[in-house]
C-alpha cells in the first residue's frame, strides 16, 4: 500500500450520521499517532470529541486531548474578536463599532460572512498562528458541516467578494481564496457508509467538488464496513461467524426461536455488502483512493467510543502513511 501525500488542512465532508465527526478525530489521531501536531476544528453546538478522553467540552480555545492531538471548536463571535483586536490591532474598532448590537445583527445575518470567518480561521491556524502565537499544527483536520452545508463553504470567498465590502474583509477573502485553491495546502476527504443513502449523497458530492475545487477530494472513507471474512466468496448466503458479536447474536435469536429476525440481520448485512461494492467500484472508475473502516462496534461487541478512535486511527494510519508504517 502507498501512502497518500495529505496537505496541511484536510477537510471531511459526509451526510450527518455516517460518522463524520469519528473519521475526522481518527484521522486527527492517526497524524498525532505519527508524531505530527494535529489540530481537530469542529464547528458544532457541542464538542463532540472532548468528552471521548474524559475531559470537559472545549470551545474556541484549543485543548490537548492526547499526545499531539489537539482539539476546537469553533466560536464566530470569538473568531470576529481575534481578527479585530488581536489580528488587526484594533480594538477600539471591536468595542465601539463591531460590538454594536446593529453591527452584530447585520454580520449575523449577511450571508457568507460566518462561513467567511470560519475559513479565515482555519486559514489563520494554518498560515499564521506560529507567527502571532507561537503555536504550530502540522495537520488541521476540519470537521466540517454535513455535506448539504459543508461544500458550500467553499463557494464562500468568491460570494463574498461579489458583495464588494471594502476594507481588509476583500483582503481577506483574497487569501482565503488563494488558500483553498491550493492543493498542497487544502483537500478534501469524503465519508459514507455502506448503505444506499450515503452512498448516493457522496457520488452526489464528488462532481460538485471538483467543480468548485477544481480537483477530486484526496480520497474516500468508507465508514463501518464488515468484516470480509464473514462472506465466502461466491456463497452470498452463507457466512463465517468469526466474531464475539455475530456468535452472540445467532444463539440468542436461535435460542429464542425467532429466526426471522435472524434472516433480517443477514438480509441488512448482505445489502451493506452490496452497496460497499458499487462504492468500491465507482470511486475505483474515478482513481480516488479508499480507506474502509470496519465496524469495530459489530466486530467487537459494546466497545467504548474512545476505544472505536483508536482503531479506527490504526487502520487510518496504515491508509495515510502506508501498510508498512511503525
Amino acid at each position: 500500500m502507498t501512502s497518500i501525500e495529505a496537505p496541511d488542512v484536510l477537510f471531511v465532508l459526509g451526510k450527518g450520521g455516517t460518522g463524520r465527526t469519528t473519521v475526522a478525530a481518527s484521522l486527527a489521531a492517526a497524524f498525532a499517532n505519527a508524531g505530527e501536531s494535529s489540530l481537530l476544528v469542529q464547528w458544532a453546538l457541542n464538542d463532540a470529541v472532548s468528552s471521548l478522553y474524559g475531559l470537559p467540552d472545549t470551545h474556541h480555545e484549543v485543548r490537548k486531548v492526547a499526545p499531539h492531538f489537539h482539539v476546537m471548536n469553533y466560536s464566530f463571535e470569538r473568531a470576529v474578536e481575534e481578527y479585530f483586536v488581536s489580528h488587526l490591532g484594533a480594538r477600539q474598532v471591536f468595542e465601539k463599532v463591531i460590538q454594536s448590537s446593529h453591527i452584530q445583527k447585520l454580520m449575523k445575518a449577511a450571508p457568507g460572512i460566518q462561513e467567511l470567518f470560519f475559513l479565515g480561521r482555519i486559514f489563520w491556524l494554518s498560515e499564521l498562528c506560529q507567527k502571532e502565537r507561537g503555536w504550530r499544527y502540522k495537520r488541521i483536520i476540519v470537521d466540517a458541516p454535513a455535506s448539504g452545508h459543508g461544500i458550500p463553504l467553499f463557494h464562500i470567498p468568491q460570494s463574498v467578494a461579489r458583495m464588494g465590502i471594502p476594507g481588509p474583509i476583500s483582503y481577506e477573502t483574497n487569501r482565503v481564496a488563494e488558500f483553498l485553491a491550493n492543493p498542497e495546502k487544502v483537500g478534501v476527504a469524503v465519508v459514507a457508509t455502506p448503505e444506499e443513502l450515503p452512498i448516493e449523497e457522496m457520488m452526489e458530492m464528488l462532481p460538485r467538488i471538483e467543480h468548485v475545487l477544481k480537483r477530486e477530494p484526496l480520497f474516500a472513507v468508507l465508514n463501518r464496513c464488515l468484516d470480509s471474512n464473514l462472506f465466502p466468496e461466491g456463497k452470498q448466503h452463507s457466512f463465517s461467524p468469526s466474531t464475539r458479536w455475530w456468535k452472540t447474536a445467532i444463539a440468542s435469536l436461535e435460542n429464542s426461536g425467532n429466526k426471522a429476525h435472524l434472516q433480517a440481520v443477514l438480509d441488512v448485512m448482505l445489502q451493506r455488502r452490496k452497496q460497499e461494492g458499487y462504492a468500491l467500484q465507482q470511486l475505483s472508475a474515478k482513481n480516488i483512493p479508499v480507506l474502509k473502516i470496519p465496524d469495530s462496534g459489530f466486530q467487537n461487541g459494546n466497545v467504548r467510543a474512545h476505544e472505536v478512535i483508536e482503531v479506527c486511527a490504526r487502520e487510518c494510519e496504515r491508509f495515510l502513511y502506508g501498510s508498512n508504517h511503525g
